[in-house]
C-alpha cells in the first residue's frame, strides 16, 4: 500500500509540475508567475515585472529552422534563470516572451536586474557548426505604482514593451500617461 501511495504522490507532483511549467524550457509558466506575484502581494511586498521579448526570433526560425529556434529559447531560458536575482522568478509566457517577477525591488535594483539580464543575453549562442547568434531583447518594465494588480501591472509592462519594440529604446520603464496605440 505504501508503494502505491508513493506512486500516486509522485504522479501528482509530476502533474503539478507540468501544469505550472513550460514544456520546452522547464521555466514556470504564466500561472506559476501569477501565483508568485500574488504571494509577494500577500506578504506585503510590491513586486516589479520585467517583460522580455526576443528581437528577430521569427528570422531565426525562418532561417535556421524550428529546432534552432527551440535551442535558442532553451539557451536564453537557462541564462535568464541563472541571471535572475535571488527571490526573483523567470518564466516563459509563450513564444519568445519571458517574464521576470521581482517580489522586492527598488527602481535601482530593478535597473540592475535588467542590466544583468541584458548582459547574459549578450554572449553568443552556438547553434552547431560555425553558426552562433546573439539574442537581443526588447524589455518593458512595470514598477509597482498605486493600487497594483497582476492584470494592471502586466498591462503596464506590455505597454512599455510595445514602446521598446517601437524603437524608442530597447528598455522602457512604464510611466504614467503611456498608452498603447
Amino acid at each position: 500500500m505504501w508503494l502505491n501511495g508513493r506512486r500516486v504522490r509522485n504522479e501528482l507532483l509530476r502533474t503539478r509540475f507540468a501544469a505550472e511549467h513550460d514544456s520546452l524550457t522547464g521555466l514556470p509558466n504564466r500561472s506559476a508567475l501569477r501565483r508568485r506575484y500574488d504571494m509577494a502581494l500577500r506578504a506585503g511586498h510590491r513586486p516589479s515585472l520585467i517583460l522580455l521579448d526576443l528581437d528577430g526570433f521569427k528570422m531565426i526560425n525562418d532561417t535556421y529552422g524550428h529546432d534552432a529556434g527551440d535551442a535558442v529559447l532553451e539557451a536564453v531560458s537557462r541564462r535568464l534563470d541563472a541571471s535572475c536575482p535571488a527571490g526573483g522568478l523567470v518564466g516563459r509566457l509563450g513564444g519568445d516572451e519571458f517574464l521576470v517577477v521581482l517580489p522586492q525591488s527598488s527602481p535601482g535594483g530593478t535597473a540592475d536586474s535588467v542590466q544583468a539580464l541584458l548582459d547574459c543575453l549578450a554572449r553568443p549562442i552556438a547553434l552547431g557548426g560555425e553558426v552562433s547568434l546573439v539574442a537581443a531583447a526588447s524589455i518593458g518594465i512595470a514598477l509597482p505604482d498605486g493600487a497594483i494588480t497582476w492584470s494592471s501591472q502586466l498591462k503596464r509592462a506590455d505597454i512599455a514593451l510595445y514602446r521598446a519594440k517601437s524603437g524608442f529604446s530597447s528598455v522602457v520603464f512604464f510611466r504614467a500617461g503611456m498608452q498603447q496605440p
